[in-house]
C-alpha cells in the first residue's frame, strides 16, 4: 500500500517544530528533576520530584508507580536514622531525619507517629529541669519547651502551664529585691503571662528608673560680656534628656556626678558691606527706522536699472535677427543676450523680494537700568566655655543675612533685613554645652556598666542586680525581658 504524501506546508510546519523544539511543562520539568536526582543518588529530591509530577498527571501510571516505589525508598533509608532519635528525644534529629519524608506527603502516618513520640519524649525530658525553687530552672525549662515547640512544629499544653507557674515564681521572688532584681522579676512575669501580671509590669521601669538612675548635677557661670539666658544657665535638665532616664536632676544621691562650667558670650560685631546691582527691565517699545531699509531699496533701484538696460537691449536685438532671418550674426547676437536678460531678471526678481521682507520701521524694547544696593550683614558673636572636670571649647557664632530695597518695575522684591536675636545666639551656645556636658558624664556611666555587664543571666544569684543596672545605664533605658529570655516570647 502506497502512502499518501504530506501537503508541503504540513511536511514544513512539522519540521519548524522539530527544529524550533517545544518548551518543557511543568510535568516534563519535575520529570526530568526526579530522573536526575535519582541519577546521582538524591533519593529524597527524586521522591519529591516524582510525587510533583504524578500530581500534576496522575493518569501517568508509569511516573505514579515510580513515585510510590521510591518515597517507599526514601522511607525505608529515613526511618532507620530516625527511629533512634526520635526514641530518645533529640527533636532536633528526630525532625530533621523525618523532614523529607513529610515534605514529599505531609501525612504519612508512620512520621506522625514518630514525630509526635520524639515530640513527647522531648517535652517529658524538658520538665525534668524545673525546680520549684529555682528561677533559672524555670527558665531553662521554657527555653526547652519552646525550642521543642519551634522545631517540632506543634503546641502543647505543658508550655502554657510552665509559663504560669514560672511567672507566678518570679512574681512571688521580686518581694524584698534590690531595685533591679525586682524588675527583671516583674518583667520576667508580665512577659510570661501579661494578662496576669501586667500591673507589676507597669510600675516596674518606674521603679527601677527611681531607683537606679544616677543623680546629676550642674553648674554654669555666666561670665562674658553677654550675660546667659536662664535657659543656658539652668542646663541640668537638657543635658538629662539627651542622657535618658539613667540621668536624673534635683533627686537625692550620696554621691552625685557633677559639671560645673564657666561659659562665656562675648559682644557681638556687627559690619556691613555694600554691594551695588543694575536691575534691568522693558520699559516699552519704540519704533525706528529699518537700517537695512534703505540698502534694500538702493539694491532694487540698481537691479531694476540694470534690468531695463538688458530689456532694451535685448529688444534692439531681436528685432534685428526678426527681421532677417538670414542675418546669423545678428541673431547670433541676439542669442547671445538673452543668458544676461535671464540672469537680470532674476537679480531683479531677488531683490524685489528682500525689500518686500524689509519694513521701512522696526519696533525696539525700551530697556532701562535702576542701580540699587543690596546691604550684606555679618554678626560675629565670641563664645568658649571650660568645664570641671573635662570640656573646653571656643569659637565665633556667625550669622548673615542680606538686605535690599528692590526694584519693583524689574521684579526684583524687596529683602528686609533679619536680625538675629539674643535669643538664638544664646541657643547656639546651649547646643553646644550641652553636647559637652553629655560627653562628660557619658564615661562616668560606662565606668559603672563595665563592672557588671559581663555578667551571666542568673535570677538565683543576687548579682543579677548589678547586671539589670549595668544594662540601664548603657541602654539610657529600663532593659528589655528579650536580653534574658532569649528563645521565649513574651505574651503580647
Amino acid at each position: 500500500m502506497k502512502l499518501d504524501r504530506l501537503p508541503a506546508f504540513v511536511a514544513l510546519a512539522s519540521a519548524a517544530a522539530l527544529l524550533a523544539g517545544c518548551p518543557p511543562t511543568p510535568y516534563d520539568i519535575a520529570l526530568k528533576n526526579a530522573k536526575d536526582a535519582q541519577q546521582r543518588g538524591d533519593v529524597a529530591m527524586a521522591a519529591l520530584e516524582y510525587h510533583k509530577a504524578c500530581q500534576l498527571k496522575p493518569k501517568e501510571t508509569e511516573t505514579c508507580n515510580q513515585a510510590k516505589a521510591t518515597f517507599a525508598q526514601l522511607k525505608q533509608q529515613k526511618m532507620p536514622i530516625a527511629q533512634p532519635a526520635c526514641d530518645a528525644g533529640d527533636v532536633d534529629a528526630c525532625v530533621g531525619a523525618l523532614t523529607p519524608i513529610t515534605a514529599v506527603h505531609a501525612d504519612d502516618p508512620d512520621a506522625d507517629r514518630l514525630w509526635g513520640q520524639g515530640f513527647a519524649v522531648y517535652m517529658a525530658r524538658c520538665k525534668t529541669f524545673d525546680k520549684a525553687t529555682s528561677l533559672d530552672a524555670g527558665v531553662a525549662t521554657l527555653k526547652c519547651l519552646h525550642h521543642g515547640v519551634d522545631v517540632a512544629k506543634r503546641q502543647s499544653p505543658d508550655v502554657a502551664t510552665t509559663r504560669a507557674l514560672v511567672a507566678k515564681r518570679f512574681y512571688d521572688s521580686a518581694s524584698g529585691k534590690p531595685a533591679g532584681a525586682t524588675y527583671a522579676m516583674l518583667k520576667t512575669a508580665a512577659c510570661l503571662q501579661r494578662s496576669m501580671y501586667s500591673a507589676g509590669d507597669a510600675v516596674a521601669s518606674d521603679a527601677l528608673i527611681a531607683a537606679a538612675a544616677t543623680p546629676i548635677v550642674v553648674r554654669v557661670q555666666s561670665v562674658g560680656q553677654m550675660p546667659l539666658l536662664p535657659e543656658s544657665v539652668e542646663l541640668c535638665g537638657a543635658i538629662a534628656r539627651e542622657l535618658g532616664p539613667r540621668a536624673q536632676c534635683g533627686i537625692q544621691g550620696d554621691a552625685p556626678l557633677a559639671w560645673n562650667v564657666r561659659a562665656s558670650l562675648g559682644t557681638t560685631r556687627h559690619t556691613v558691606a555694600d554691594e551695588m546691582r543694575v536691575a534691568r527691565y522693558v520699559a516699552g517699545t519704540e519704533t525706528i527706522t529699518n537700517p537695512e531699509r534703505a540698502p534694500a531699496q538702493r539694491d532694487m533701484e540698481r537691479a531694476q536699472q540694470a534690468f531695463n538696460d538688458i530689456e532694451r537691449d535685448k529688444l534692439a536685438r531681436e528685432a534685428k535677427c526678426n527681421s532677417n532671418r538670414q542675418d546669423k550674426a545678428a541673431c547670433d547676437n541676439y542669442n547671445a543676450v538673452v543668458p544676461v536678460y535671464n540672469r537680470r531678471l532674476e537679480e531683479l526678481n531677488h531683490a524685489k523680494d528682500k525689500l518686500s521682507r524689509t519694513p521701512p520701521t522696526l519696533q525696539r524694547d525700551i530697556v532701562k537700568e535702576v542701580p540699587y544696593t543690596v546691604k550684606h550683614h555679618v554678626w560675629q558673636t565670641p563664645w568658649s566655655f571650660e568645664g570641671e572636670p573635662a570640656g573646653r571649647d571656643q569659637g565665633v557664632f556667625e550669622q548673615r543675612d542680606s538686605e535690599s530695597p528692590g526694584v519693583a518695575p524689574a521684579n526684583v522684591p524687596p529683602d528686609p533685613l533679619v536680625v538675629p536675636t539674643r535669643e538664638q545666639i544664646d541657643a547656639e551656645l546651649r547646643r553646644r554645652l550641652v553636647a559637652a556636658g553629655k560627653a562628660r558624664f557619658e564615661p562616668e556611666f560606662a565606668a559603672r556598666v563595665a563592672t557588671c555587664a559581663g555578667l551571666p543571666w542568673v535570677f538565683d544569684d543576687p548579682k543579677t542586680d548589678c547586671r539589670v543596672i549595668a544594662e540601664f545605664l548603657r541602654g539610657s533605658q529600663p532593659p528589655s525581658p528579650t536580653l534574658w529570655l532569649p528563645g521565649i516570647p513574651c505574651d503580647k
